[in-house]
């Protein structure tokens, strides 16, 4: 650049810290009214708002960048997807960041952040549903190609991100965040179970807190897959993530996942015969297919059901149990002493199956089969 002349000034390639405002649509996710007061929903960090909480609180929470909001909202947030067509998804949703960072930090940081907060909500719905690709909501490429976010520098001024082509995904049906999510969340408390785990409070190490975070994000990712050969990859790599070590063998990995799960076998439903050996072993087979062969023909329903069940349920027990669970050691030993405790032929401890109520579904032939007929790459009801 010759002596003098001035340099343009590029905001998301700024090295300061500054104090940014970040926004971006959720496509196919409703929060009702009726259940969530406020409609609006804070998940690691992310604020999650429907479009009329955004207007209302804006210029209150954010000032000068809020004011920009209330008055170009019809431009910012509606026009973009006027013009798409009527298979243009379901916008009434965004998610928000307000944080102090380096803007040219800021792009690949929020998009991440927003989607490890909405894998956390996707884990939610194994709580109290099932498998659904229909509900495949999130940031919009999760609808479309093509993204679009508006970061707000120091609070005052709109600074263009990133915006590309867009080639909507139809069919799909807006997830609404109703009273039956709310009360599912009340009973099970897994939101705020994942939000303790994520301060730094716990006593997590840190490879352990990233290790369970990647877990969380896969697990929720792939329950909204369509392609039930990704659906159980993901479930399977959250398993190595989680529990076992490079180049375990085969035998060991299955005698230590069964005993991990025997707390959620000392309630009935689900009972003792629940996740046998002979059901882990069938698992990881499936596992290796999808590994090394890319697909596996003999994947069922009935072993996807499974599978999640069992990432479920590991996760809970993690991030339920902090004080004792802090690192993948500590819950190997825990598998462990639950063995030991089974050959000695002693039960789970009251107290800890009281505090650790499992979340199972015994899923029926008839919702096994509207399984298969909802997702892609599945042999059969099993």
């Amino acid at each position: 650049m010759p002596s003098g002349a001035s340099r343009v000034y590029r905001p998301l390639e700024d090295k300061q810290y500054r104090s940014w405002l970040s926004i971006t649509p959720v496509a196919n996710l409703e929060l009702d009214r009726n259940a969530l007061k406020t409609g609006e929903l804070e998940i690691a960090g992310i604020h999650l708002m429907d479009l009329q909480r955004l207007k209302n609180v804006s210029r209150r929470r954010w000032g000068d960048a809020g004011a920009s909001l209330q008055s170009g909202f019809g431009t910012m947030f509606l026009a973009p997807y006027s013009k798409i067509g009527p298979s243009r998804p379901c916008i009434k949703v965004v998610a928000v960041q307000d944080m102090r960072c380096r803007g040219a930090n800021l792009e690949e940081g929020f998009l991440n952040a927003v989607r490890d907060s909405l894998g956390v909500l996707s884990c939610s719905l194994w709580i109290y549903g099932r498998r659904n690709p229909l509900y495949a909501f999130g940031p919009l490429e999760s609808a479309a190609r093509g993204q679009r976010i508006w970061f707000f520098q120091d609070l005052q001024k709109p600074v263009p991100g990133s915006f590309g082509a867009m080639a909507w995904t139809t069919g799909l049906i807006p997830l609404r965040i109703d009273q039956f999510w709310i009360a599912s969340e009340k009973r099970h408390r897994f939101l705020r179970a994942v939000e303790s785990f994520t301060t730094d409070q716990t006593g997590a190490t840190p490879a352990w807190q990233v290790a369970v975070r990647r877990t969380i994000r896969l697990f929720g990712e792939g329950y909204l897959q369509y392609n039930a050969q990704q659906a159980m990859l993901a479930d399977m790599i959250t398993l190595d993530l989680l529990l076992f070590e490079n180049g375990e063998h085969r035998q060991k990995q299955i005698q230590i996942l069964e005993s991990s799960l025997d707390w959620v076998r000392a309630w009935a439903p689900p009972g003792a015969r629940w996740a046998s050996a002979g059901d882990l072993k069938r698992l990881l087979n499936i596992r290796n297919k999808l590994v090394h062969e890319g697909y596996c023909k003999d994947l069922t329903a009935r072993e996807l059901l499974l599978a999640d069940d069992i990432l479920g349920n590991l996760l809970l027990l993690v991030v339920r149990n902090t004080a004792d669970i802090r690192c993948k050691n500590d819950l190997r030993s825990f598998a462990e002493q639950a063995r030991a405790r089974h050959v000695l032929g002693e039960p789970t401890p009251r107290s800890f199956a009281r505090r650790n109520m499992p979340v199972t579904h015994q899923a029926s032939k008839q919702e096994r089969e509207q399984t298969v007929s909802r997702m892609a790459g599945l042999s059969g009801a099993g």
